[in-house]
């Protein structure tokens, strides 16, 4: 039977897999980089988050954009992304010589 004390859940056991941060854990981190300054409170936070969202959807609908006008992006992301491959490989076998 395996054990797992306090300690090594705070530490990390080596074989295993540390515990996912939680959304807020992350968003924490990603405020403090760019906001090495201070703490956020709930109010600041939530605007953060806000704008983070925002930020990134403004983003997938340009790659959406960019995906309809040419279908030919998409199959290159497809590659690249789904089936690893990389990203000089992908650009050629789907541009070609373009």
């Amino acid at each position: 039977m395996n054990m797992t004390t306090e300690e090594d859940k705070k530490e990390g056991v080596e074989g295993q897999i540390p515990p996912a941060k939680t959304g807020r854990e992350t968003l924490l981190e990603a405020y403090r980089t760019e906001n090495p300054d201070g703490e956020p409170d709930d109010e600041a936070l939530f605007t953060y988050a806000n704008d983070r969202h925002g930020r990134m959807s403004g983003m997938s609908d340009r790659l959406s954009q960019r995906v309809a006008e040419d279908p030919r992006a998409g199959a290159m992301l497809s590659q690249f992304v789904g089936e690893g491959k990389s990203l000089p490989y992908a650009m050629g076998s789907v541009y070609g010589r373009e």
